[in-house]
């Protein structure tokens, strides 16, 4: 489903999310944060797209989110605005919320709960093959998990998996011994993908949308991802 369409969707729901503020409230200002995780990229501002009652919807890649340092961008919402909000790169590459947005009628502060690194951490498997995702279970996920890549749809020259894709949830991915870290092999594929990991359960427990470039290890952070005041990093 392109953006375009997901907005049009999502104005039809919109009536059902958000309303009037709500009689004897002080409407005030209200800013969004936003932490750009490591592995996107630095030469492009992070775009924000939003709509509500009150505002018309600003589409994709949206408008540039204010730079405050330490990878930290903002927007400010005016008094009795309601957002309903995703984020990007501007490149059309990484995106939080892209779909179905975040509802958001106060300050927060958005921080992706997922680690990438391209080196494997203390404890982590050893690389094998020329391209393999590694992802630490967490202890809270009690089936398989699963990996669902696909190609990307933004970028010619970054999708470089072809048409090779699976359906939700994925495929299984494969325990490398400890019951802890789970592995896939994407060496006949490509070198960069998309992807996704969950539980083995549509709707359940997963990821946000990833990109991976090369071997890749990821792990969990905590798993909240908005936070009413700004969380050490």
């Amino acid at each position: 489903m392109n953006k375009t369409a997901a907005f049009l969707i999502l104005m039809l729901l919109l009536p059902f999310a958000c309303g009037e503020v709500p009689a004897g409230t002080d409407p005030e200002s209200f800013t969004i944060h936003f932490h750009r995780p490591g592995f996107w990229t630095r030469t492009n501002n992070v775009q924000i797209t939003y709509s509500a009652g009150t505002l018309p919807v600003v589409l994709y890649p949206g408008v540039e989110m204010q730079s405050n340092g330490d990878d930290w961008f903002s927007y400010t919402f005016s008094p009795g605005e309601a957002g309903i909000v995703s984020f990007n790169d501007g490149l059309g590459i990484n995106s939080f919320g892209e779909l179905y947005g975040f509802m958001r009628t106060n300050t927060g502060w958005f921080v992706q709960p997922e680690m990438i690194s391209n080196t494997p951490p203390a404890g982590a498997p050893a690389a094998s093959g020329t391209f393999s995702v590694y992802f630490k279970k967490p202890a809270a996920w009690t089936g398989t998990p699963h990996i669902w890549y696909w190609k990307t749809q933004h970028s010619v020259t970054y999708g470089d998996c072809g048409d090779i894709g699976v359906a939700e949830p994925g495929s299984a991915m494969a325990d490398t011994g400890d019951a802890t870290w789970y592995s896939f092999d994407f060496s006949a594929m490509g070198t960069k993908t998309r992807l996704r990991i969950n539980d083995g359960v549509i709707g359940g427990k997963q990821t946000f949308d990833m990109t991976c470039e090369g071997h890749s290890w990821i792990t969990m952070g905590n798993e909240q991802f908005w936070y009413d005041a700004m969380p050490s990093q």
